[in-house]
């Protein structure tokens, strides 16, 4: 017998090209499984039905479906060459491909888990809070004062078109949302691109990181004292520096979100 004959190979995600137009569903599928691997690996297993309602809920399940449209296209190219590494090849792309897709879906979808907190230590209703509507009113008004467009450095006002290595870096350096916080922007002040520096807005606090400075945050409701330099602002004494023209309109909008406005 041919020593290789009696090699199987165990897929990973063994997909049925028997039935092709089943093929995006099975994409679905395959990636919940991979989202249910990430989930117990961190120790948020236990959010795992939360989490595939938010997928079938939210906007971003359209973003998928037409990515897994050309993942179905890649696969099934590789199951056509029958080649005996096909299955491998096919779940190598796939695990890569999930893993990006997780990524994108966690930080779109819900950034609770970014910095180890819990649901358990919120209110019990933050979770529904946080599939609500986005507060459009407040984020018009936040992007009118600050005219991000008119900036130099980049910012990004729709997560979907942020590049992930971006958002995870913004999430582990600064960006440790509350579950029922909804993310207008985020903007990178980094020097090469890298999104580890810079600030991020919701509708309930700024959050930012500067260089040689810790990350902070600060909820609007918290703030006391702005004070304005040349070169610098403080917030609550603590130490905020885009450039000197942002320093001035994130100074006016922060009085105006103090009081309510």
């Amino acid at each position: 017998m041919n020593p290789e004959s009696s090699f199987s190979y165990n897929a990973l995600y063994p997909l049925d090209f028997n039935e092709p137009v089943r093929l995006p569903l099975q994409m679905r599928t395959f990636f919940l499984k991979a989202l249910r691997r990430r989930l117990q690996a961190e120790g948020h297993s236990k959010y795992f039905d939360d989490y595939v309602n938010r997928f079938y809920d939210s906007p971003f399940l359209k973003s998928f479906d037409a990515a897994a449209a050309k993942m179905v296209e890649h696969c099934y190219l590789l199951h056509a060459d029958n080649d005996p590494t096909a299955s491998a090849e096919i779940d190598a792309y796939l695990g890569n491909a999930f893993d990006e897709w997780i990524d994108r879906f966690l930080t779109e979808t819900d950034l609770h888990y970014s910095n180890g907190s819990s649901m358990d230590s919120h209110n019990p209703n933050t979770y529904n809070d946080a599939l609500a509507p986005a507060h459009p009113e407040l984020r018009d008004k936040i992007l009118s004062v600050l005219l991000l467009d008119e900036e130099r450095e980049k910012s990004y006002t729709d997560l979907s078109e942020m590049p992930l290595l971006k958002l995870k870096n913004a999430r582990e350096s600064f960006l440790f949302a509350e579950p029922s916080e909804q993310v207008f922007f985020i903007s990178d002040q980094s020097i090469f691109g890298s999104c580890r520096i810079g600030f991020a807005m919701t509708n309930r606090a700024l959050y930012w990181k500067v260089h040689f400075h810790k990350a902070q945050k600060v909820f609007y409701f918290e703030i006391d004292s702005l004070q304005l330099d040349k070169e610098w602002l403080l917030i609550n004494g603590k130490f905020f520096n885009a450039n000197p023209a942002m320093n001035v309109k994130m100074m006016r909008l922060l009085e105006m979100l103090r009081e309510g406005v």
